[in-house]
């Protein structure tokens, strides 16, 4: 799965939620840092937006060897989503492995859709300690990551409140308890007597 793909992906899970998602592409010759998905919100009159990203996996290495480097989202993109940010909107970070099939054990295709306000603690947590990666998961034990495994600063386990959840033949959906899920359902019921009486 490459990052087109998985912004249809997040695009049809947000539709699900009563969401209208528009994709803004990437203009080459002039970058502007906007988000991958802007996403309107008529029923709560509030919107999100959404930047979608792929952790990196090298060939011929075990599909547990992924990791997300810092770099990948650009200064710009940082900067539009930390000024939408402190405007009071809100914003997400998806995140998804490259490959794999999701709902299997051997090599699972995992994703998560990450509040940007969280995603900048844990990208803190890891600085802190010199790591300027985000590792999908290390059952290895491996040495050079003792102070990781204290903290358990790994995707698998960090970024766990707000994964996706793959059902069959429908994709992507976020738990009962995403923050994504529990905001549009507030303002459901109102927005659907709403609409009953025009």
């Amino acid at each position: 799965m490459n990052e087109a793909r998985q912004q249809i992906a997040i695009s049809r899970l947000l539709r699900r939620l009563w969401f209208w998602p528009l994709a803004t592409p990437d203009n080459p010759h002039y970058p502007s840092g906007r988000p991958d998905l802007i996403c309107l919100n008529p029923g709560c009159g509030e919107g999100i937006v959404v930047e979608c990203k792929m952790m990196i996996h090298e060939a011929k290495a075990p599909w547990r060897n992924c990791t997300f480097p810092f770099s990948r989202i650009e200064p710009r993109q940082r900067l539009w989503l930390n000024n939408y940010t402190a405007d009071g909107g809100k914003a997400f970070l998806a995140l998804a492995t490259p490959h794999g099939r999701a709902g299997t054990y051997q090599n699972p295709r995992l994703a998560w859709l990450v509040p940007w306000k969280d995603w900048l603690s844990t990208e803190a947590k890891l600085r802190a300690i010199k790591h300027l990666s985000l590792a999908l998961i290390d059952r290895q034990g491996l040495h050079n990551r003792v102070k990781l495994q204290e903290r358990e600063l790994f995707a698998y386990t960090t970024l766990a409140p707000w994964g996706l959840t793959w059902l069959p033949k429908k994709g992507w959906t976020v738990r009962p308890s995403h923050p994504l899920w529990v905001w549009p359902q507030r303002d459901l019921a109102k927005f659907s007597a709403k609409w009953k009486e025009d």
